[in-house]
């Protein structure tokens, strides 16, 4: 177990750790390395730091694992689609998302959408009503042929309740669990804000299908997938999302009393012209004493410092399931700076450890 101490800003820090973890897979190869960080933006400048320093095998974890993300626009592109379908662009954008599932080569897809954005969807999807432009020879363009007769039979269904539509597709294109987990999550998802009234427009259907990928994705959780880093490849992914996974070397960074607080002072919540009072917390407290059920106490003087006491302990487990996460080679860092500039101390459990470490 490792503890780094960085004189500088967190971003300092962040590029010493980034460097180190690209140390650790050239001295060990046959390892896995990861970073995990407490938020998305921290694990966004870790990315572009890998990148910048030239880091050759960097797994993105951030918002999902790759098989969501496959899910997720597979499902995006045929809704954009189903919103303008007689759009030649959404077509080929559906094609493009679907092709690996049709078994159709990247290498031999870029004629095939070209041809797709030259035509009018409506004759390569019911050439009944139309005289269809004829498929050139080769397997590959036969499975296309085949996926456009599967994308024509999902837009007839379109006349049917949207979540029955969906759950069509979802069941087309998907066999293994943590994948059906995923669309059904994402139907589930829409149904509570839309409902599920058959006259419900599509691009109503693909505009709050965007904020379920920009806002709502938090819920899905990584360990139902069968995520393998290959080794030597570093990963990057926030402390929630690395429950239930494993890397060889991992490497933690912002361990602060402010990321990571044990006492009061280290991290209020309140606002300093109410004298540090968490009005949200307050007017909470204060609709549950009101309410039927009753029976709710405060562990602490006021609701705001329970407020505190229940984030504090939130940021510990977490920090735990990161520190849990390491089968060789752990790494804790802080840096001396805090993200608004002033000093700052490491956490109490970085304090600790350290300690331990070293008299051990």
């Amino acid at each position: 177990m490792d503890f780094l101490r960085v004189v500088g800003s967190p971003e300092e820090e962040l590029q010493q750790v980034a460097r180190q973890a690209i140390a650790a897979t050239q001295a060990f190869p046959g390892q896995t390395v990861a970073i995990l960080v407490t938020t998305n933006e921290m694990g966004g400048k870790a990315l572009s730091y890998l990148q910048e320093m030239g880091a050759e095998r960097v797994i993105d974890l951030l918002r999902g694992s790759p098989s969501q993300r496959r899910v997720l626009l597979q499902l995006k592109g045929i809704i954009d689609w189903f919103a303008q379908p007689t759009a030649p662009t959404r077509l080929a954008a559906a094609v493009d998302c679907l092709a690996d599932w049709a078994g159709i080569p990247r290498a031999e897809l870029g004629p095939m959408l070209s041809w797709i954005r030259a035509s009018l969807p409506e004759r390569l999807l019911f050439p009944n009503f139309g005289e269809a432009p004829a498929l050139p020879d080769g397997p590959p363009w036969q499975n296309l042929g085949r996926l456009l007769r599967t994308l024509a039979g999902w837009l007839r269904a379109g006349r049917s309740p949207w979540p029955e539509v969906l759950n069509v597709i979802v069941q087309s294109l998907y066999r293994k669990p943590e994948e059906l987990f995923v669309g059904r999550y994402v139907i589930d998802q829409l149904e509570q804000v839309l409902g599920s009234l058959p006259e419900t427009d599509w691009q109503e259907i693909a505009q709050e299908f965007q904020v379920i990928l920009d806002h709502r994705l938090n819920n899905l959780p990584s360990e139902i997938f069968a995520f393998d880093p290959e080794p030597g490849s570093i990963t990057v992914t926030t402390l929630h999302r690395a429950k239930g996974l494993e890397w060889d070397q991992v490497f933690i960074p912002q361990v602060s009393a402010y990321e990571f607080p044990t006492q009061y002072g280290e991290r209020t919540l309140g606002l300093k012209f109410l004298d540090e009072v968490d009005m949200q917390a307050e007017a909470l407290a204060q609709l549950r004493q009101l309410s039927p059920k009753g029976g709710w106490e405060l562990q602490a003087d006021s609701a705001t410092k329970q407020a505190f006491l229940d984030l504090a302990a939130e940021r510990l487990r977490l920090l735990y399931v990161g520190i849990t996460r390491s089968k060789r080679r752990l790494t804790l860092s802080v840096s001396s700076q805090s993200r608004f500039g002033t000093e700052q101390s490491s956490s109490l459990v970085f304090r600790v450890l350290s300690r331990s470490f070293r008299a051990g």
